[in-house]
């Protein structure tokens, strides 16, 4: 299942790396129909994988949207866990494992709060006038205090990259940052100023943000006996 599966974008780049033996049929989950209707016409042009089932539902509403019936060798949530109510995510997280066969994993893609995504979007919200979301973004950390709550066992792998953006591509610097805060409203580059300095390095002429994003899995078979949905 693809969980949170937006334009499939994940997918596609996954489809030029797996071997001619692999075909992945995927059940699609998303809130917005946009979202939805674009990743099944992805999957369709892929290779490796084509679409099973779409849900047009919200992640928070998953333990009352797919059947009690359903079961998946693999989920994955690709920074789609990020904007989730909070008093939500233990549900999610059981009704993920319960939906998981015997040997499947579930796996969390999710950016730590020392990535320039999170530092970004947090002196958004703390200093724009009118955000359109008030609600701070979920880190890895988040996940993780859950997951522990609820003594399901999980790996961790860390993921350190850096993007750079050209100091002369002021667009694409400005399509960045609207995309890093979920707003197309502010103007980004004057917003955005006072911290912007922080990541130019002035030798190279580039803007560079250093990420740090968690890949969480959950295996089933090392959680017999968690609590599930």
């Amino acid at each position: 299942m693809d969980l949170g599966c937006g334009t499939a974008r994940f997918p596609c780049l996954l489809d030029k790396k797996m071997p001619d033996r692999i075909h992945v049929h995927a059940d699609l989950l998303d809130i917005s129909e946009y979202c939805l209707d674009s990743a099944v016409a992805q999957y369709h042009a892929l290779r490796h994988f084509s679409p099973a089932v779409t849900y047009l539902s919200a992640i928070e509403y998953l333990p009352q949207t797919i059947a009690r019936d359903r079961s998946f060798d693999v989920i994955w949530a690709i920074h789609s866990l990020c904007t989730v109510n909070r008093d939500k995510l233990a549900d999610i997280c059981r009704s993920c494992l319960r939906l998981l066969r015997p040997n499947g994993k579930f796996f969390i893609y999710q950016l730590a709060r020392n990535s320039s995504y999170y530092r970004l979007y947090d002196y958004y919200l703390v200093h724009h006038s009118a955000p359109n979301n008030a609600a701070r973004i979920l880190a890895s950390e988040d996940h993780q205090q859950v997951l522990m709550s609820l003594a399901i066992d999980y790996e961790i792998h860390k993921i350190k990259f850096t993007h750079t953006i050209d100091v002369e591509q002021r667009h694409l610097l400005a399509v960045y940052l609207k995309k890093c805060i979920m707003d197309n409203d502010p103007d980004v580059l004057e917003f955005f100023q006072p911290v912007l300095n922080e990541h130019l390095d002035s030798p190279r002429a580039q803007y560079r943000f250093d990420q740090e994003v968690d890949l969480l899995i959950i295996d089933k078979g090392r959680n017999i006996g968690a609590p599930v949905a």
